[in-house]
Order: structure tokens, then C-alpha cells, then sequence
């Protein structure tokens, strides 16, 4: 399968020790993540309108200046190789909704922001939430991002082969190892088919590995291994947190479905779930880019 690196990266910036830690994960993977120019952006909400235009590409006012400054400089020591072609733009007003806006307005393909060690999960689900259906990369603090070994979760949906080609073409470029994982549950209703549990659990385990088999082939690339994981309390989440853990995984990549604020907080979804029991690794969440579920599409899920 050709390398289709995404083209169009923001990196969210905010002056604090977190730039550090997202410059050095890009001076080590950016070759894994864009070909084009990235967009280095930070809203300050500080700002006033005199001091940072409505205009990010507009550099007039002075605490502007001085910020933009401030990111050249952290840029040019941090990346003097590694990034030669990005943009910087300071902003005023609100980070998340000026993030969203930018995302949208320039098309962006990935955003990555930071996961400081002091923020609450909670609240750091929540702000995921609220960015736009774009995919999202997350940097935890690190001292360095040697990313050998990449694990994707898979439901062998369509927009699972979106997270997994993005697994497959980061392991390429970085040489490394990826592997995948796969939940199942036993459905309600199994001991009609006069099967126990255990032995119902081990068809719905056979009836996935069929599935894989075209599935790979759609794909066009298979993992370096693949792991079929018994959901037995039906709690992919943690499962899947397991998985990272128990593979020593340097990055994990998993996708979800595009939804909006309200839909996510009365539903919540595997992937937000993973983003509160993984936090110590690059987590990838791969969106279906301006799609999102609103509230209505919620409700009959319920």
C-alpha cells in the first residue's frame, strides 16, 4: 500500500513547557506525520483585540510580535532540521474555539496538542470533545518519543481502515513494528444456540477472524501481529488500555466516530474512554474529517 503521509498538521501551542515536549515529538516523528508545511498555532485569550488581529496571518500589535517570537525561537532551537517549511500564527480569543475555526477554515487533516502530567482526565476528555472532527494526536511529557512499536484497535468498519492505514504508513516511516487488536463480546441471547458461554465466545472469535481475513485484503496491509481479545464484561475501553499496557506500546491509534458535544457527553464512546485510561503514550484518535453525529442521531442509539 503506497505511504499517504497526512498533508496538513496543526500543532497547538501555549507558551508553557508542554511546546517542549510537542517540538521534541515532532523533531522526532514529523517525518511520519506530514509532507507539507505545518501550521504552528497559539491562541491567547489574554489578548485583546489590539494587541492580536482577528487575522492570524496579520503580525501588527507588540504582545503578538513578542509571541510569535517567542514560538519562532523555540521552533528554530528545538526543529533546526527537521521542519523547514511551517507558518506561525498568534491569535486572540477563546484557544478551543479559535482552534476549531482554524482547523476547519484551513482544512486541517491532524491536529496534535499536549497532555500535561497535572491535567485531569476528566477535563482533558472533555476538551477532546470539543475539537473538531479532525483527526487528533495527543503528546503526553516525555523525555524522548522512540515510537518502535505502533497498536491500533480495530472494529474492521470503514472508519477503522482509516485508523489502521495511519497506523500502517507511521510504522513504515518510522520502521516500526505494528499490531492490532480486535474486541468481541458473546451477544445476548447465545444460549438459544444451545451453545455455552465459553463455546459461543469461541465462535463469535472465529466469525472475527473470517471477517479479518477480507477485511486486510480491503485494506490492502496486515499487521505485524493481530490480537482477538474475549471482552467478557463489555468494556472495550478497558480492554483496549490493557492491550497498550500489556504490548509496551510506544503510540496507539484508534478511531471514532465523528460526534458533536452534546451527542458526545450523552453517549461517550470507546475512544474517549481510551483517552482517559491512556495517557502515558502518543494516542491517536482518527476522525472522518467535517462528520460529525448530532444530538438527534444520539438519542436513537440510545
Amino acid at each position: 500500500m503506497p505511504h499517504t503521509a497526512t498533508t496538513k498538521v496543526l500543532v497547538a501551542l501555549d507558551l508553557s513547557v508542554m511546546d517542549e515536549y510537542l517540538l521534541s515529538f515532532m523533531q522526532q516523528n514529523v517525518k511520519a506525520l506530514t509532507t507539507e508545511k505545518v501550521h504552528f498555532l497559539h491562541v491567547d485569550e489574554a489578548l485583546v483585540a489590539d494587541q492580536a488581529p482577528d487575522s492570524p496571518t496579520d503580525e501588527s500589535g507588540p504582545v503578538a510580535r513578542d509571541h510569535i517570537e517567542k514560538v519562532k525561537s523555540n521552533i528554530q532551537q528545538s526543529l533546526p532540521e527537521a521542519i523547514t517549511d511551517y507558518a506561525i500564527y498568534v491569535m486572540a480569543g477563546d484557544p478551543e474555539e479559535r482552534i476549531r475555526q482554524w482547523c476547519m477554515e484551513q482544512d486541517i487533516d491532524l491536529m496534535i496538542v499536549g497532555q500535561k502530567a497535572t491535567s485531569d482526565p476528566e477535563v482533558e476528555v472533555k476538551r477532546l470533545i470539543k475539537k473538531p472532527a479532525t483527526s487528533i494526536l495527543r503528546i503526553p511529557e516525555q523525555a524522548a518519543y522512540p515510537i518502535r512499536t505502533i497498536g491500533v484497535a480495530t472494529d474492521f468498519s470503514p472508519l477503522s481502515q482509516k485508523a489502521v492505514r495511519a497506523a500502517h504508513n507511521m510504522a513504515q516511516q518510522l520502521n516500526a513494528k505494528w499490531i492490532g487488536v480486535h474486541t468481541y463480546q458473546v451477544p445476548m441471547g447465545y444460549h438459544k444456540s444451545g451453545k455455552d458461554h465459553w463455546a459461543f465466545a469461541k465462535v463469535m472469535e472465529e466469525n472475527a477472524r473470517k471477517e479479518a481475513a477480507s477485511y486486510w485484503e480491503a485494506v490492502g496491509a496486515m499487521p505485524h501481529d493481530m490480537q482477538y481479545v474475549y471482552d467478557k464484561d463489555k468494556e472495550p475501553a478497558e480492554v483496549i488500555a490493557r492491550f497498550a499496557e500489556e504490548q509496551n506500546l510506544d503510540m496507539l491509534v484508534i478511531g471514532s466516530k465523528g460526534r458533536t458535544a452534546a451527542a458526545s457527553l450523552l453517549m461517550g464512546s470507546v475512544a474517549g474512554r481510551v483517552a482517559r485510561r491512556v495517557s502515558d503514550i502518543p494516542l491517536m484518535i482518527v476522525k472522518e474529517k467535517n462528520t460529525n453525529m448530532d444530538l438527534l442521531d444520539a438519542l436513537k442509539e440510545v
